[in-house]
């Protein structure tokens, strides 16, 4: 095949079918690793175009993906945690991740799948169960769409000094304590919104046996 000609869909289709399953010995790809080194790559310094990447993209998503159901094993999971300790991925590289994500909303779905999967012994900072069992509830998913929807519910202002509150100065506050009802922790109408000076007053007040 000459040099800038293009494979047709069939021949790829082929040539995609033939080497299915087949796998590379370890001899032959560190061959093919030497043989590379110090040529430049036929992409430095292009970029891919928004509509190639979207190609791409679309082409492993789902079950044409060839890790679609497959999981790692626990040594694969070990030994990628091994390689990957102590690394730390660039500013840039964080950046871009960043704003990759600036605007994407996920699903409730996704959130709790996500949330489930960092719970308890999963997450990497497990330490056998030794923190507080309200402090973990009030970090929880659960906890927070609660919060979010009391915050709905009363339009982000606080109820006392009817100021509007931002992020960083808004507190879903339980009118029967956390404590003592734990079968109204996520019952909306249990939930008031407070900027966190009128909470602070608030429990002040209870600390110093006035009634609220």
């Amino acid at each position: 095949m000459r040099k800038g000609q293009r494979c047709s869909e069939e021949l790829r289709q082929k040539l995609s079918n033939a080497n299915r399953g087949k796998h590379h010995s370890l001899e032959t790809r560190q061959k093919m690793s030497q043989s590379h080194k110090g040529l430049p790559s036929n992409m430095l310094g292009k970029k891919q175009s928004l509509e190639a990447r979207q190609k791409m993209s679309e082409s492993r998503m789902g079950e044409k993906n060839h890790f679609f159901g497959k999981k790692h094993s626990d040594i694969t999971k070990h030994k990628i945690s091994i390689a990957n300790h102590g690394k730390r991925r660039s500013l840039e590289a964080r950046r871009r991740t960043s704003e990759a994500l600036v605007g994407r909303i996920f699903s409730l779905e996704h959130r709790r799948k996500k949330s489930n999967a960092q719970k308890g012994e999963k997450n990497h900072q497990w330490r056998g169960g030794i923190g507080n069992k309200n402090h973990l509830i009030r970090k929880s998913l659960e906890y927070r769409i609660w919060a979010m929807e009391v915050y709905k519910k009363d339009q982000w202002t606080c109820r006392l000094c009817r100021k509007i509150c931002g992020r960083g100065n808004i507190i879903a506050h339980h009118l029967k304590l956390f404590s003592e009802f734990p079968e109204l922790r996520f019952c909306i109408d249990n939930g008031i919104t407070l900027c966190r000076s009128c909470h602070m007053k608030i429990h002040s007040w209870k600390i110093n046996g006035r009634s609220t």
